[in-house]
């Protein structure tokens, strides 16, 4: 019966620097949540016209999440601009 061990030796380590989140780019948020908005026009516009009160509710209910997402980053982007204690 034979035994083969294995040993191996590695160095391990950890990030040494913290993580720092990128600045939100408030122009380019802009741009495009409206090239978004012009893509979610465009399909309404080539939707077929079967069943096209339903397609459009459901697209409807997903622009509205899109735009959500973007409205958050906008309410970030201005929060962090003002101070938590009242404007001191």
């Amino acid at each position: 019966m034979q035994f083969f061990i294995c040993i191996t030796f590695f160095y391990a380590s950890s990030q040494n620097v913290a993580f720092i989140p990128s600045a939100e780019d408030d122009a380019f948020l802009k741009t495009l949540s409206a090239k978004y908005e012009d893509h979610y026009k465009n399909e309404l516009a080539s939707l077929p016209k079967e069943n096209k009160k339903d397609f459009e509710e459901v697209y409807k209910m997903r622009w509205n999440n899109v735009k959500d997402v973007f409205d958050k980053s906008d309410s970030n982007a201005r929060r962090k601009n003002v101070c938590c204690w009242g404007g001191i």
